[in-house]
């Protein structure tokens, strides 16, 4: 690149401190590699290792965070306010972008086409399924991070075997293979979407069981008021304690403890 020397001194942001720090220290060093060879006199500059006040020596910041403090809002603040020209969205369309339902509802505000969606939360049952990672398969030599990109937010990896293995890394760091099987979690096995996802990875279904989460505080506490007030309307001589066993089975099954 003849006109490098104008970009002057970029720090290459990678590493962090989010879950997929892993991610963006491989994708960081490709980025830098590509800038140093192209002549631009960058650097890597992580702000787990360093305090961000570093960035003050720099002239421009070329972002490879990924996940919360990267893709957030949080360091394109901070760049803003150290008046230093950074790479990707700036610190609202971060923000926003960071929460996808309210990027649903800003793209619906503005009638642009988007897909069907719903909340889901913790108190949802989720499925498994079992698929078998094919000789074709789009993952076969990728890792969980290739996936997650395919995937979307339809399938999470919850289990990995491979015949005569055992593990002694990350399962995000692992690499499928052919004969792999994997453990699949989505929020609805018969969703059309999730169908068509699973075959355009090249995965084949082996095994559906549904799975429920861990009851949520708030049916847990509903649980034991219910619980108590049997408990005192028999200590009483309210109701028998038949009855009173029969109610709170009845209740139990309708908050799904």
């Amino acid at each position: 690149m003849s006109n490098a020397s104008k970009f002057g001194k970029v720090a290459v942001l990678l590493g962090g401190k989010s879950a997929e720090r892993e991610v963006s220290l491989d994708s960081g060093a490709a980025v830098l590699e590509a800038l140093v060879r192209s002549g631009v006199n960058a650097e890597a500059f992580d702000p787990q290792e360093r305090s961000v006040t570093e960035l003050v020596g720099y002239d421009r910041a070329f972002i490879v965070l990924h996940g919360r403090g990267g893709e957030d809002g949080q360091i394109q603040g901070v760049l803003e306010w150290l008046n230093i020209p950074y790479t990707g969205t700036g610190v609202q369309g971060s923000a926003i972008g960071m929460d996808k339902v309210k990027t649903k509802q800003v793209w619906q505000g503005s009638d642009l086409p988007t897909a069907p969606y719903r909340i889901i939360s913790q108190e949802s049952d989720l499925a498994e399924i079992e698929v078998m990672v094919t000789a074709g398969s789009r993952l076969v030599g990728r890792k969980h991070e290739f996936l997650k990109r395919l995937a979307s937010e339809d399938l999470a990896l919850l289990g990995l075997w491979r015949q005569g293995a055992r593990f002694r890394t990350r399962l995000a760091r692992e690499i499928f293979k052919f004969g792999d099987v994997l453990l699949l979690g989505v929020r609805t096995i018969d969703d059309e979407g999730v169908k068509e996802r699973i075959k355009h990875l090249g995965l084949m279904p082996l095994m559906e069981r549904d799975l429920q989460t861990i009851p949520s505080r708030s049916r847990l506490l509903k649980s034991l008021i219910f619980f108590a007030l049997a408990i005192g309307l028999t200590a009483f001589n309210v109701i028998d304690i038949v009855v009173a066993f029969l109610l709170c089975v009845i209740a139990f099954i309708s908050i799904k403890v």
